[in-house]
């Protein structure tokens, strides 16, 4: 049997700042739109403390632009590829 675990740390793995990662865990970490969601996040959380500069990846206007740039490409090729199904059937 598993042992209990506190309330919330299934998240523990996304919240930790990933910016020593090397390889592919390094490639990941940049293409997934999540990263910039969670980064974004921490950027609120940590507005003016002392730990924001070692906790937030990137500035939250980078991580704003990847999440609409990752949201506009998706939308657009999941469209297209929708449609095209849809034509062949």
């Amino acid at each position: 049997m598993e042992p209990a675990r506190p309330a919330g740390s299934f998240l523990a793995e996304v919240i930790i700042p990933i910016a020593n990662s090397t390889g592919l865990l390094f490639l990941l970490s940049r293409v997934l739109p999540m990263t910039y969601c969670v980064d974004l996040g921490r950027a609120i959380v940590y507005a003016g403390s002392p730990e924001h500069d070692s906790v937030v990846l990137f500035n939250p206007a980078l991580s704003l632009a990847a999440i609409a740039g990752l949201t506009a490409v998706c939308l657009v090729v999941g469209t297209v590829l929708y449609a095209r199904s849809e034509k062949i059937r």
